[in-house]
């Protein structure tokens, strides 16, 4: 109940961390106004009600006590989000879902709330440069979507999915055929995880020739046993794709591997604990990785594979079982700069004969 009670009360930190707003005042909102007028709103943490002088102004809803607050009680962005009908709450409730938490706000009439229903979604429009679909799988939840697949099937390319805290559990892998932003809310990866109840297949795949996205969450393998080498990878990468604080671990083969002729960025990710290697470049992929560490892979932490291209800037590789980087036969162009190796097995980093790399200020430990 403590650990509850603690992870509650960092989810409510990080909340406010978010819902920092800007001390404007009431009249200076007012001047160019997109909508005016008073809804009863709930509050976040006591859920109590109270009349708010609400003002939609380029895609955020600020909330006043009255129109000579010299500040916002609080705002709300609605760019690129949905506002909906909130049935079962109060009567002419409407509800703004949000990727960290979802807004109440209650109309005195059906009429008004219709109003600020179709003024406040066409401000969320007009004001997109991407449109927001969000996910949360707990039973209590309420945004439009459960699972990340539900979301996918709703999303263009150029949406950003945004995941609420929470383990998900799917079947089979999931396909990422569109250029998509996937993400978790805060910062920290662990408090999103993605996991797959269907041993041995990949958790996810990425195959957009538009650029696909994840950040902030982690993709975890739980059990399983491998008999092909793309059998039991957390990600597997055949169209061009960013990852920003990813982690990938456990897998029962390579955490990640870039097939031929993707091209991937990565930084600030965590590659760790993969029973084969940690990333594996095939034939003529390209790989641009930086502040990524690499951690205790049974095998390379990074196999970089015939013609493939591979930038590894200030990077970590300690203890993996084999090498911490492998740049095998007739690579075709390799740098490897400012990074950190420590108790690799094998070699730090092994260069075939017939392959070439340029090395620079690398610290050996």
């Amino acid at each position: 109940m403590k650990r509850a009670n603690s992870a509650k009360a960092e989810i409510r930190k990080l909340n406010k961390e978010i819902e920092t707003v800007p001390k404007v005042a009431a009249s200076e909102v007012l001047k160019d106004a997109d909508h005016v007028g008073h809804m009863t709103k709930q509050g976040g943490h006591f859920k109590s009600w109270k009349k708010r002088l609400c003002i939609l102004h380029r895609g955020n809803l600020y909330y006043y006590k009255d129109k000579t607050d010299r500040e916002p009680k609080g705002m709300i962005s609605v760019i690129g989000l949905l506002c909906e009908e909130a049935e079962n709450i109060r009567e002419n409730a409407l509800k703004i879902i949000t990727p960290h938490r979802t807004y109440y706000t209650a109309c005195e009439s059906a009429r008004e709330a219709k109003i600020w229903l179709e003024k406040i979604n066409a401000s969320a429009e007009y004001n997109a440069s991407k449109m927001i679909r969000v996910v949360d799988h707990s039973t209590d939840g309420d945004a439009k979507y459960k699972t990340l697949q539900e979301a996918l099937a709703d999303a263009n390319s150029g949406c950003v999915i945004q995941m609420r805290v929470g383990e998900y559990v799917h079947e089979g892998t999931i396909e990422i055929k569109k250029g998509v932003e996937v993400r978790g809310v805060y910062s920290d990866s662990s408090l999103v995880k993605i996991r797959s109840s269907t041993a041995n297949l990949p958790i996810m795949h990425l195959s957009s020739k538009a650029e696909s996205k994840l950040a902030n969450l982690t993709l975890e393998y739980t059990s399983g046993s491998t008999t092909t080498d793309l059998e039991g990878s957390c990600l597997l990468i055949d169209g061009k794709s960013d990852l920003t604080n990813v982690e990938v671990c456990n897998s029962i083969n390579s955490g990640i591997i870039i097939g031929s002729e993707a091209t991937v960025t990565a930084s600030t990710c965590f590659i760790n604990g993969n029973k084969n290697h940690g990333i594996v470049l095939r034939q003529n992929a390209n790989l641009s990785i930086s502040r990524t560490r690499f951690y205790k892979n049974t095998g390379n932490g990074l196999l970089c594979s015939e013609g493939a291209t591979v930038d590894i800037n200030n990077c970590i590789f300690s203890e993996s079982s084999l090498n911490g980087v492998r740049i095998e036969t007739s690579s075709k162009e390799v740098k490897i700069t400012k990074n950190k190796f420590s108790k690799n097995k094998k070699e730090n980093i092994s260069v075939d004969s017939k392959s070439s790399a340029m090395l620079s200020s690398n610290d050996m430990l």
